[in-house]
């Protein structure tokens, strides 16, 4: 089963579509599937991880994925889908990307699947995945956005973890202190909610809290959060690792961005405040 995933990755973006895809693209494997990704130019460290998962890349150009136009982006893939010859399935996530970009792959994909968050836009699609909580699990979330034989899968059910959240899972346990804080705001942090809040920890009160921040390969303010974590006794700064579920496990508190780490922070048990950093 050839799967091709289309999904890109940037300090304004974050990683968040990327993580997922390689964590799905890594289940599909074990069945099987021979996965390649295709992506504008990926943050710092994105190429990293898919070619550590042994997964194929390809890239478009040197454009920013910042820089998205959607009729071009449609042009680009079909032209790596033709010369693939034959897909069994397009994964795309993406926000900017819908039912016209979805049209013109269908001449080359067999099956598309989409991930969304936001139930904004049409797709044709024949599976839609959004592991979102949203107030009314009831409506017709997608009515009239998707064909309507398109299978819908809806809610944290099928939020897309790493297995090891779920062996955390396995170990948790209800926290009644508060020593140990993890920081996290996503692979890249565009405004630096890192930096604010390592410096309300420098603040006498908190001194005493062991602090774990955790930031992405992407972040464009690495240099000033190791200077911060320097100056603030017990802090430790983490970047780009894949030991996140172990670091929320040992904390008693998250302190960080939403997206799909608040997944990962449910899954584990650990209770969080969650800052919007992003309209969507």
């Amino acid at each position: 089963m050839q799967v091709l995933f289309r999904c890109d990755a940037s300090a304004r973006m974050g990683v968040g579509h990327l993580m997922r895809c390689l964590t799905l693209a890594s289940a599909l494997v074990t069945k099987g599937a021979h996965v390649t990704f295709v992506s504008q130019q990926l943050a710092s460290g994105g190429l990293e991880r898919i070619k550590a998962k042994g997964f194929r890349a390809k890239f478009f150009s040197d454009t920013s994925p910042d820089c998205f136009d959607e009729r071009e982006d449609a042009v680009k893939t079909a032209e790596v889908l033709s010369e693939m010859g034959h897909v069994d399935w397009l994964i795309v996530d993406h926000y900017q990307i819908g039912e016209a970009w979805e049209n013109v792959q269908r001449r080359y994909a067999c099956n598309i699947m989409a991930i969304d968050d936001l139930a904004n836009r049409r797709h044709n699609c024949r599976l839609l995945l959004d592991q979102n909580l949203f107030a009314d699990a009831s409506l017709p979330r997608y009515q009239g956005l998707v064909p309507d034989d398109c299978i819908s899968l809806l809610g944290p059910a099928y939020a897309l973890l790493r297995e090891e959240f779920g062996v955390a899972r396995a170990k948790y346990f209800v926290r009644e202190r508060l020593k140990r804080l993890f920081v996290f705001f996503g692979g890249g942090d565009y405004t630096n909610e890192t930096a604010k809040v390592i410096e309300a920890l420098m603040s006498e009160e908190l001194c005493d809290l062991e602090a774990d921040v955790v930031i992405g390969g992407a972040n464009p303010h690495y240099e000033e959060i190791t200077r911060l974590c320097a100056a603030r006794k017990k802090t430790v700064l983490y970047r780009d690792v894949d030991i996140m579920a172990e670091l929320m496990a040992a904390a008693d508190f998250c302190i960080g961005a939403g997206g799909s780490s608040v997944w990962e922070r449910c899954c584990v048990g650990l209770p969080s405040i969650v800052v919007t950093v992003a309209d969507v």
